[in-house]
């Protein structure tokens, strides 16, 4: 079907040439390049647009209370006050509607949840 899809294009063009229509000829040709794009763009669609499953995600890695400290910039033996704190001042400045992400908002709270639970049980 993408030959004569181009075939067509190419006779279109051509015809456009020989009227002297070669403003309109350049823009059939623009047309079908964008054509073309898109539909390669949308042979390399995600599942959302062609209903597929999507690909399985990794499975989610918990933690560790090394991690958490290092996020939050402590020691070992840090306080629940020192986690408060350190939570605080990191999440002041990144979070989302701060400039920060997402993501590095979520590390900074499983850091906290982490070690405050860790220092209560």
């Amino acid at each position: 079907m993408t030959i004569m899809k181009l075939v067509v294009w190419l006779a279109l063009t051509a015809a456009l040439l020989a009227v002297k229509l070669w403003p309109i000829a350049f823009m059939v040709l623009l047309a079908a390049g964008g054509v073309t794009a898109i539909e390669a763009w949308r042979g390399r669609a995600g599942p959302v647009e062609t209903n597929e499953a999507p690909p399985a995600s990794p499975p989610a890695r918990r933690m560790s209370e090394e991690e958490a400290l290092s996020v939050l910039g402590l020691k070992s033996g840090a306080s629940a006050e020192e986690v408060r704190s350190a939570y605080r001042k990191l999440i002041a400045q990144l979070h989302p509607d701060k400039g920060g992400t997402d993501y590095l908002a979520a590390k900074i709270n499983e850091a906290r949840d982490l070690l405050l639970r860790s220092l209560d049980g």
